[in-house]
């Protein structure tokens, strides 16, 4: 059920044209939802079995987001995605704590080996390790990890005006 935030109003012709085309052609299973209310959009997510994330971004928020629902995510092996997600490549061997599972290529075959894969061991994602994992990236955790590089950084460049013998953090 693929769903965005971009007004209709604001597309071009052409990508107007391309999503009629997709709709008009879309399988029974597939329904293009459109930009939704963020409660419905919530509600959508948390019904889903996965979340396909096909895109590379740097971090891409949409996968933390659907593991912050309990849903495991089939993401594009690139990229923040990496980051993001414990997960397991499609055709390789489950792991501890696993949130999703990862295609190599963005082609259609790549893809559906990669939710082939995620529906034959659909057992080992448990919604409890995908909202762990999403905790990682919390605004508290940000913070907090933050704080501490930069408190850090400031004590060691304290020290370093008391003592200027001691070492740059490059060195």
């Amino acid at each position: 059920m693929p769903s965005g935030s971009c007004p209709a109003e604001s597309w071009s012709s052409s990508v107007a044209a391309r999503i009629s085309n997709v709709k008009a052609t879309a399988p029974p299973n597939v329904t293009l939802l459109g930009g939704l209310p963020h409660s419905q959009l919530l509600a959508t997510i948390q019904t889903a079995r996965a979340f396909l994330f096909a895109a590379e971004e740097d971090f891409g928020i949409a996968p933390v987001e659907a593991q912050a629902c309990g849903i495991p995510v089939i993401a594009y092996g690139r990229g923040g995605a990496l980051e993001t997600i414990r997960g397991v490549w499609a055709g390789g061997v489950s792991a501890h704590q696993v949130t999703g599972v990862f295609f190599q290529r963005q082609e259609v075959s790549s893809i559906l080996d990669a939710i082939q894969f995620f529906e034959s061991r659909e057992q080992i994602f448990r919604p409890e390790a995908c909202v762990e994992n999403s905790h990682r990236f919390a605004p508290q955790v940000f913070r907090r990890d933050f704080m501490e590089v930069t408190d850090n950084a400031w004590h060691g460049f304290k020290m370093r005006e008391q003592d200027p013998n001691l070492p740059d953090l490059e060195d």
